[in-house]
């Protein structure tokens, strides 16, 4: 009985401590703590003058689930908006209040650079009554490049022998969607991988092209005039970065010793064409690559080759682009990055 009094009195002497010192913070000091949290430089130890909507009457800084847009709190995770601060209790009106604090932005467009003629802070190119933006994304077709395997593969030629040799390779999926059509979409299968044999060496390496950056890893799809393989009626687009076609990959010195790459961790020339078994002037080709995405249907052999079905995918995506009406013509190309044993470095070439 006496342990037990002896706990509460305790406990009853640390909560009357910590409702003390709760009390003893005045409401000055506590805004100073509100606006406080919201300061970005708080870790070097600076102090600017920060505004924020309520003048630290309200907590602002909030965990990674709660974003604020405007005086609205909203909840990332359950999808609901979780609080709001009334123009009222603030001192302010939607008349007399200043437009950044009526509606703020999150951030600018992360895309903005793409697009020099229009404020990053536009909406819907100013016409939310055509247009509109799910996903903040630009409007046009969006090619989709992911890590996941479909569970069928196709025959490669491997380049560095002087004989020919093929190896199987695995396809992958690839979505295309378009944010100003939302009942656009398709699906086909595509090789990533990229097999060459050094002189002298008896196992070939992958030099297959991966973004440098999982997070940087959007170009523009260029349609290449005459397509590729050149004359041959089939279809391709060219991967560009800022207007260039030399884009920042994954380092591979591999690329270098074969002379694909002037620079380990820079490509250029990188495409989406046909793959597998194709007809090239009438005779069956198997397709290589020095970094390429081969465009390849299911089933593919010497008597189902890939053209028409290449063809069809990528003038199909053309045709979509062209429809756009805030950017005719422009294809995006996302790849989703591979780490590490997502895929083979090196393989045996029987």
């Amino acid at each position: 009985m006496k342990q037990l009094l002896t706990i509460l009195c305790i406990f009853g002497v640390l909560t009357t401590h910590a409702q003390e010192q709760q009390k003893q913070e005045t409401k000055e000091e506590r805004q100073q703590r509100y606006i406080e949290e919201v300061n970005p430089f708080r870790e070097l130890g600076y102090k600017p003058k920060i505004s924020t909507l309520s003048k630290g009457k309200y907590r602002e800084a909030f965990p990674d689930s709660i974003v604020q847009i405007g005086n609205f709190t909203y909840n990332i995770i359950e999808k609901r908006i979780s609080g709001v601060t009334l123009f009222e209790e603030v001192g302010i009106s939607e008349a007399t209040a200043k437009p950044e604090i009526v509606s703020r932005w999150m951030s600018p467009d992360p895309l903005s650079d793409e697009f020099p003629s229009w404020s990053p802070y536009n909406f819907t190119y100013n016409n939310p009554i055509l247009n509109i933006d799910p996903d903040g994304r630009a409007a046009y077709p969006i090619i989709t490049i992911t890590k996941q395997k479909t569970g069928q593969t196709a025959e490669q030629r491997v380049l560095g022998y002087t004989n020919v040799a093929t190896t199987e390779v695995d396809l992958y999926k690839v979505v295309v969607t378009d944010t100003e059509d939302s009942n656009f979409r398709m699906e086909f299968s595509i090789t990533r991988d990229a097999w060459t044999v050094e002189q002298g060496n008896s196992t070939a390496s992958n030099v297959a092209f991966e973004p440098k950056d999982g997070n940087v890893n959007h170009f523009t799809g260029k349609v290449m005039d005459g397509g590729y393989p050149k004359g041959n009626g089939t279809e391709a687009l060219k991967l560009t970065q800022k207007g260039s076609e030399v884009v920042h990959a994954e380092s591979n010195q591999t690329s270098v010793n074969m002379g694909y790459r002037t620079k380990a961790d820079v490509a250029s020339g990188v495409m989406i064409h046909v793959g597998g078994n194709y007809d090239k002037n009438g005779s069956n080709r198997v397709a290589a690559s020095e970094g390429c995405f081969g465009v390849c249907n299911d089933n593919n052999s010497s008597t189902n080759q890939s053209n028409s079905y290449s063809n069809n995918i990528l003038k199909t995506i053309q045709n979509q682009a062209d429809k756009s009406v805030t950017n005719p013509g422009h294809i995006r190309v996302v790849i989703e990055k591979r780490e590490g044993n997502e895929y083979p470095k090196t393989k045996k070439i029987n």
